[in-house]
Parts: C-alpha cells; structure tokens; sequence
C-alpha cells in the first residue's frame, strides 16, 4: 500500500474525490481515507500541522500500515528568488535512498534543502536568514514525519509544492489565528475577530488565501504522476 501524508484536508482534497472504493476513518487520532487510485490501494492520511502532530501522527501511520512508500505532500515557502510558486519540488535532504524509484516517475523535478521550521518564516527577512544557513525552503512537518518513518525504514518521498516565494510578506498573525493548532482545525471566529482588530491584515490574508488553489492543483497533478506511471 502506498502511504499519501498531508498536513491538512485542503492540501488532500483535490485527490479524495478520485479515491475508488473510499472508507474513511479513524486510527487514533489519525483520519485516515482508504481506496485505489490508478489501480494502486493508497491510504491518504491527514497527519496535521506543526511537529508534534505530524510526528505523531505519522508514526501511528506507520504501524497501522504496511507501507511501500510513504509521499508527504504539501505546501512549502520558497527561501530563495529561483523557486517559483506552484512549482513541485523535492526536499532533497529528506528523500530516502530506496524512494529514488518513485521520484524519477515525476521526471525532471528540481530538488532543493528544505528546513522544517517551528513557525511560518513570514518576511523576506526571516527566509533570507534561513537561505544563508544554506536552505532554499521551509515547512513545518517534514522533518517531523521523516524522524517517525526512519525506525522502520519506510522509504519516504517529501513532495512539496511553492505556496509563497521568497519576497512574499505572509500575514503571520492572521495565519495563527485562523488554525487552532490544538486542535486541528480551523478557527474562524478567531480570525474573524483578529481581522476586524488588524483590517490591515485582511488583503494579505486573502491574497496568501487564493495562491493556494493552483498551489493544489500543481501538487494534485504532482501526485497523480506518481501514481500513474
């Protein structure tokens, strides 16, 4: 079986209403969404934002599975001007030996050093510092799963897709406050009530908002290219 990791729904959902056969369900905590996609049985699972959960939740992920690949795909922020937004790219430093077959199925895809970050890295600043200590871009889980994968030797193939470029001023605090990190899901009255204190804010957020749908579409096809050759 073929392990599909996201942080969130959003990133899966381009790919979930092509599941044949689809249960959903719970390990744990774990959502898990079973079925085949191009003929392979794949488990989608959502493994949540931020290190703690993503590692925790892969790990449950791993034992509950037997797993031939593990791909976490997402959204990642660019550090340096060469990566543009909607490209796939594979966090070369976290790509395990034994998952080369599986990444040569995407053909020529650039792979670049990724650092997985306890916070979004918000400003040209905050990724300039981070490109010079030799990154060229950032998450949060990566790291994360890959640590919860390594003690049964899951190969693992860490998908990325540029959200946001290097320039890019992300509106931090609206981003906080919009996901409630405890639990998982969004917050919407929390960030209904940080917008109406900082309207300032409510243009960058929902310019950071719509770079996400093609930033999906570029990962959904990324995956399906694995999948399909």
């Amino acid at each position: 079986m073929i392990g599909l990791a996201f942080a969130l729904e959003h990133e899966a959902a381009g790919l979930l209403p092509e599941l044949q056969g689809a249960d959903r369900f719970l390990v744990r905590d774990l959502i898990c969404h079973t079925g085949t996609l191009h003929g392979q049985p794949v488990v989608v699972a959502i493994v949540g934002m931020g290190a703690a959960t993503a590692g925790r939740r892969a790990a449950v992920l791993a034992e509950h599975f037997a797993l031939e690949v593990v791909i976490l795909a997402g959204y990642v922020g660019a550090l340096t001007p060469e990566l543009k937004r909607n490209t796939p790219v594979l966090a070369a430093n976290y790509l395990s030996p034994a998952a080369e077959p599986w990444a040569a199925r995407l053909g020529p895809v650039a792979r670049a050093a990724l650092h997985s970050a306890a916070e979004v890295a918000g400003t040209p600043e905050a990724r300039r510092r981070l490109a010079e200590a030799g990154y060229a871009m950032v998450d949060m889980e990566t790291a994360a799963v890959a640590a919860a994968l390594a003690p049964r030797a899951i190969p693992f193939l860490p998908l990325r897709v540029i959200s946001d470029e290097a320039g890019d001023v992300l509106p931090t605090a609206a981003l906080a406050a919009s996901f409630d990190l405890e639990k998982q899901k969004p917050a919407v009255l929390p960030l209904l009530a940080h917008l109406l204190r900082h309207p300032s804010q409510i243009g960058p957020f929902a310019t950071f908002v719509r770079h996400l749908g093609p930033a999906r579409a570029a990962l959904t096809q990324a995956v399906r290219s694995l999948l399909a050759a």
